[in-house]
């Protein structure tokens, strides 16, 4: 299984997505595997791409579906919050995002996007 097949798309944003008509992909494997059925009815096909709450540790709930192993994409970041290096942090105007992360900087981690690759090969090798 090649890079080349296999297409898992990165984000630089943490908004508050949904997936699946939920929080999150994996809470509605349900939900987007009903969609992916409708999905593929349609002509041209349309591509149920799952995004929301993906990494490696929710990330096999998708994984083994077969409607997944079809279209064979993924949303995710592969991120983590890092402390910004702002020294000048003025009380009460953070950068909008909110929170303890209010002056973090949000970065994908090639370490995450390369496992959650992993098990997307491994899951389609089975």
């Amino acid at each position: 299984m090649g890079l080349s097949s296999l297409n898992i798309q990165l984000t630089d944003t943490n908004s508050q997505e949904q997936s699946g008509h939920g929080k999150s992909a994996p809470e509605n494997v349900l939900t987007l595997s009903s969609l992916a059925a409708m999905a593929s009815t349609c002509r041209p096909p349309i591509t149920i791409l799952p995004g929301s709450g993906i990494n490696v540790k929710t990330f096999p709930a998708i994984a083994n579906c077969d409607w997944w192993k079809a279209s064979k994409e993924v949303h995710l970041s592969g991120g983590t919050w890092v402390q910004g290096p702002m020294v000048f942090r003025k009380e009460n105007m953070g950068m909008g995002v909110g929170g303890g992360n209010d002056w973090s900087i949000w970065y994908s981690q090639a370490d995450a996007v390369r496992r959650v690759k992993e098990i997307a090969e491994i899951a389609l090798e089975s």
